[in-house]
């Protein structure tokens, strides 16, 4: 209620009441008219009043219905207009605040369900090599077995153990990744040393199955990156094309330019991938139905995570029976604020 309103009725009595106090032995007639007004003053005061009060009741009224339907957690629709300007201001600022609090609320119900999901997969990922650990070790305990067969269990078990302690380390990066811990530090750099790299990563496996790495080295790029987790990138790349590709067959890696990206193409001649399985590839623990090689799923899930934090993206080109080829697009500049365009 605006203080004006009750304000001026009160001056205006006291100044009646004052004149009345001095005209009451001047003229009686002055006098009667004085206490009329200020009779008159006081009821329609008082009418103003309790008609204001009944108005504001109905307001705040409305507000308090309003502020219930968002504690209880009901959509409300915004209005343009109260009667009341101030009243007005009140409701728009309550229905920012709900709507901040359905924001946070609806972000807190996303992260639980990523959670939950995360937990789920962790479980379903780990319940496989426990359960083969538990089988080998009561194997081992069984006093029948020959020393040949003990040592060639007890290597079962260290296999095991590494699958185990790479799937813990792959899901610490990828949480890391996705909430933000893991800052990337990106420079200019050159492609080729840590195309390089990654290649001495993953030479072994490579050979064991007699598959040469051709790389032109023709040129080299210079090309805004962090080394360590780009290289980690392109090793999880390299090393799906390796587990992809029969016995002698090839893995080729080109870096090639354009106006505005450095791609890094690396192709195979692997078994490839089916057309309509080429969107889920790079979900966490996805793997095709089909698949007979070891792994988790989670290596290209990993790669595009580390590529989109460098402001890249990557872009897959498969046949069925003819190979793969995997392109990372890397953007060639940075802006002022250090972070790569």
């Amino acid at each position: 209620m605006n203080k004006l309103n009750i304000l001026l009725p009160l001056v205006l009595c006291l100044i009646n009441f004052i004149c009345i106090c001095f005209t009451y032995r001047i003229s009686p007639i002055c006098t009667l008219m004085l206490l009329l007004c200020q009779i008159s003053f006081f009821f329609s005061g008082t009418l103003y009043y309790f008609t204001h009060k009944k108005a504001m009741q109905k307001i705040f009224k409305v507000l308090l219905i309003y502020m219930d339907q968002m504690i209880d957690g009901y959509t409300i629709d915004e209005q343009e207009t109260l009667e009341d300007t101030f009243i007005s201001q009140v409701y728009h600022k309550l229905y920012k605040l709900y709507n901040i609090l359905q924001s946070k609320q609806q972000r807190i119900e996303d992260e639980r369900d990523k959670l939950q999901s995360f937990i789920s997969d962790i479980s379903h990922q780990i319940k496989t090599p426990l359960t083969n650990l538990n089988l080998i070790q009561e194997t081992l305990m069984q006093d029948i077995l020959s020393p040949n067969k003990r040592i060639e269990y007890l290597n079962l078990q260290l296999s095991q153990i590494e699958k185990l302690n790479f799937l813990i380390q792959a899901l610490l990066k990828s949480s890391k990744l996705e909430n933000g811990i893991i800052n990337l530090s990106p420079k200019y750099q050159s492609i080729n040393d840590t195309i390089f790299s990654s290649i001495e990563a993953i030479i072994g496996a490579a050979e064991s199955k007699n598959i040469s790495i051709v790389y032109n080295t023709t040129n080299d790029y210079i090309v805004a990156h962090d080394k360590k987790w780009l290289g980690e990138a392109i090793i999880n790349l390299l090393d799906n094309a390796i587990k992809y590709t029969l016995p002698n067959g090839k893995v080729s890696i080109l870096v090639t330019t354009t106006k505005d990206y450095i791609i890094l193409s690396i192709q195979d001649t692997g078994i490839g991938i089916t057309e309509e399985k080429l969107p889920y590839i790079f979900k966490r623990f996805w793997r095709g139905s089909e698949t007979k090689t070891d792994g988790n799923g989670i290596g290209l899930y990993l790669c595009q995570k580390i590529v989109a934090l460098h402001n890249g993206f990557i872009l897959v080109d498969s046949a069925i029976y003819k190979g793969s080829c995997f392109s990372i697009y890397l953007p060639k500049y940075r802006t002022h604020e250090n972070r790569i365009v």
